[in-house]
């Protein structure tokens, strides 16, 4: 046993909450075992120590969340939220701050209604208890935005993300140079991005760039200021200037896989890399395309990085499949759908109702449609759109465009038409446009 890992054990066995925590700040392992094989937070409930539980409960469950895995992250904060309760009291600070991880957890499911509602209770509360100006209380109303968005609520979510910038900009909270301020402005120009309003979230991008570039906020090399960069990347793809964001990209990448910044396996990196495939399968070059998939791939299905079953190395699989689609093997395609489907409607991953699933299931009728089994492509977006309708609403982008591709299939049939446009694939989001409340 290492001897951080010795020290934790023995200030878990003494109570002492401070020295546990410099241990972790000094790199201590949450699932270190002693000699009777017990990990500490184990060791803590035979003690008996409920402070200590609860902080240890909330590092497993933080562990479990940077994971993916999102029902053991909810079940551990579950387990906090229970003592806390008792010991804390249910308005307390701390009691509300797992309630908000809880509905951070859930939003990340593709839980969106639950998630709504929790946000909406914590914040409620949060108002009450620390103030409607407290940092805390305006990471939850962000979380609340987050939803909305994800749920297609773009206006909603905007009047939220700018109700929440007027209070940070302001000197006597935060100010207009503040990371979390910025990082909210960010967020607009994200929802912007969705509404198809490439230029004006090109210029907030830009506008908070050129602020957290500076050495006396963030410096150039700071992975916020790299994500905004790289989303500027993102609005000039949707623009059709593809050569600009790929030099962008690049530019991006060379600065992430710095051992001093990130490095070449940390999940961002990988994200810019996979950014870079996706701007050059726009441009038809699939082999490289793929080529960069299969090799950002290989790195995160790594148990030390992400593991197979976590949802970017998901995405990254999914997105092969688009690659195999468009050169035409639809079996392998088909193949790798099916298995990104398999590991994503499991309940310990996303879950079957989640929009990431319903995406690659919708894909999976795509292919069906273009090998000419019509029948069964219609059945699987009729079952798509049923849920999509009750989990995202009749005017979400997905279901619409699920909608859309119900009608094509439709003609298809031998009683109908015999002209046949092509389905459209619904490809998972290449663009990281939004980036969640710090303390999340």
């Amino acid at each position: 046993m290492r001897e951080v890992d010795r020290e934790l054990f023995d200030a878990v066995e003494q109570g002492n909450l401070s020295k546990v925590k410099r241990c972790f700040d000094q790199g201590a392992n949450i699932n270190a075992k002693n000699n009777d094989g017990k990990t500490p937070l184990e060791t803590a409930r035979e003690e008996g120590y409920k402070s200590m539980v609860i902080y240890l409960t909330d590092k497993v469950a933080d562990l479990f969340y940077s994971q993916g895995k999102y029902s053991k992250a909810l079940q551990a904060y579950q387990e906090a939220l229970g003592i806390q309760k008792d010991v804390l009291g249910p308005d307390h600070p701390d009691t509300l701050g797992t309630r908000n991880n809880m509905a951070l957890v859930l939003y990340n499911q593709g839980n969106y209604s639950k998630a709504l509602e929790t946000f909406q209770a914590v914040f409620d509360k949060r108002r009450d208890v620390l103030g409607p100006d407290h940092p805390d209380t305006l990471s939850t109303h962000m979380g609340m935005a987050l939803v909305l968005y994800n749920q297609g609520k773009y206006s909603e979510a905007l009047e939220i993300f700018q109700a929440v910038f007027d209070i940070q900009k302001r000197r006597d909270v935060l100010g207009p140079d503040h990371p979390d301020t910025l990082l909210t402005r960010h967020n607009m120009a994200g929802v912007l991005f969705k509404q198809g309003h490439y230029s004006e979230a090109l210029h907030i991008y830009q506008e908070v760039f050129d602020i957290q570039k500076r050495r006396d906020v963030l410096g150039p090399d700071h992975p916020d200021t790299l994500m905004t960069r790289h989303n500027m990347a993102g609005v000039l793809f949707k623009q059709g200037r593809h050569s600009e964001a790929l030099k962008i990209y690049q530019a991006v990448f060379d600065i992430q896989k710095r051992r001093d910044v990130l490095g070449p396996d940390h999940p961002d990196t990988l994200m810019t890399r996979h950014n870079m495939a996706g701007v050059l399968f726009k441009q038809g070059h699939y082999s490289k395309a793929l080529k960069i998939y299969q090799a950002v791939f290989d790195i995160q299905k790594r148990r030390d990085v992400l593991g197979p079953d976590h949802p970017d190395t998901l995405m990254t699989h999914h997105n092969m499949a688009g690659v195999l689609f468009k050169q035409g093997h639809y079996s392998e395609a088909l193949k790798i759908y099916q298995a990104v489907f398999d590991i994503q409607k499991r309940r310990d991953v996303l879950g079957p109702y989640h929009p990431d699933t319903l995406m690659t299931r919708h894909n999976m009728a795509g292919v069906l449609d273009n090998q000419g089994n019509y029948s069964e492509a219609l059945k699987i977006f009729r079952e798509v759109l049923n849920i999509q309708k009750a989990k995202l609403g009749s005017d979400h982008p997905s279901t619409l465009l699920t909608s859309r591709n119900i009608e094509i299939v439709s003609s298809k049939l031998p009683e109908k038409a015999d002209d046949k446009p092509e389905t459209h694939l619904n490809d998972l989001a290449v663009e990281k446009q939004l980036q969640r409340s710090p303390g999340y």
